[in-house]
């Protein structure tokens, strides 16, 4: 996904796991909320069908993970609670590892299973910690 309408599918969040901003300084509003429901140009079941199988790199939150440099985990984007237009799973499902330099996806479950994501990762990406942070930096 690399247009700007596709980038629309995601939260502030996912954002900030993918390392990229969203177009939106609005989404930073409501971190865990796809950016095309929080400007309110899409509804909530036509975004969610979207998302639906897809599945993101998420670059800058590898350290979370525990992954060494050069490996990228690859997270499942969550279902949205079709009342709120919220993500259901605030903490994302780790579904593979992008080894760039081997150029492989480790999808082996016993070894996903070691890389779960650490507290800090938890308070810092997943709680709203860096969101909100971004948020200030787009106000400010």
């Amino acid at each position: 996904m690399t247009n700007k309408k596709a980038l629309r599918i995601f939260t502030a969040q996912e954002h900030e796991m993918m390392g990229s901003t969203p177009l939106n300084p609005k989404a930073f509003e409501k971190p865990f909320t796809p950016e095309a429901l929080v400007d309110g140009s899409s509804d909530v079941a036509i975004i969610d069908e979207v998302r639906q199988g897809e599945v993101i790199e998420a670059m800058a939150a590898s350290q979370y993970f525990g992954l060494e440099l050069l490996e990228v985990p690859m997270i499942k984007l969550s279902k949205l609670d079709h009342e709120t237009g919220e993500v259901i799973d605030k903490i994302p499902q780790l579904v593979g590892i992008h080894d760039l330099l081997r150029n492989e996806i480790v999808r082996d479950p016993e070894i996903l299973e070691v890389h779960t994501l650490s507290e800090e990762g938890k308070r810092k990406l997943f709680v709203g910690e860096v969101v909100r942070a971004s948020s200030q930096e787009q106000k400010g």
